[in-house]
């Protein structure tokens, strides 16, 4: 059910950017901070804005070319909305990571990344949801590291040599 050529259009879009914002609420957020961190460790300009009003400030002011990817099960959090549509209003590229075809969000991507995963009736956090969108975001960093490779590993050494300097000795 995946569509990978919106994947590789979703990296060439991350690659050719010179800023990458990812925007979520609720459970979402999780899986923006998770996005950020692998993108931010690659060496690319990525920030997770979890406060709403700062993500639709941010939004609107998001150079053209840059990336906005929103992370929405729905697809229909107002917030995320909001800032998605400030985005694109900007000029940003707009990806979504959704579970659910033609929402109100999607209206607004660019590009969309949807992927479904069947939740049990008692989902208090909805697990499964949660597990594919990280995988889909772990793709989505492998792919980048791999049409990157010489950067990627630079990347990658810094941060093991940054992470390696605070640790507390043997």
């Amino acid at each position: 059910m995946f569509d990978y050529s919106a994947l590789d259009a979703a990296v060439e879009a991350i690659l050719a950017s010179s800023r990458i914002e990812f925007y979520a609420v609720g459970p979402s957020v999780g899986v923006a901070l998770d996005a950020h961190y692998r993108l931010l460790r690659l060496g690319l300009p990525a920030t997770a804005t979890t406060d709403v009003h700062l993500q639709a400030t941010s939004a609107a002011n998001l150079p053209p070319g840059a990336v906005a990817l929103a992370i929405s099960h729905y697809g229909r959090a107002f917030e995320t909305h909001s800032a998605l549509r400030w985005a694109k209003q900007a000029g940003a590229t707009c990806i979504l990571l959704t579970s659910y075809r033609d929402t109100p969000l999607s209206r607004l991507a660019d590009i969309e990344l949807v992927v479904a995963a069947p939740e049990a009736a008692a989902r208090p956090e909805g697990v499964a949801t949660r597990i594919a969108h990280l995988a889909v975001i772990d793709a989505l960093s492998v792919a980048i590291a791999l049409r990157r490779p010489q950067a990627a590993s630079a990347a990658l050494l810094r941060d093991y040599e940054i992470i390696g300097e605070r640790e507390v000795g043997k």
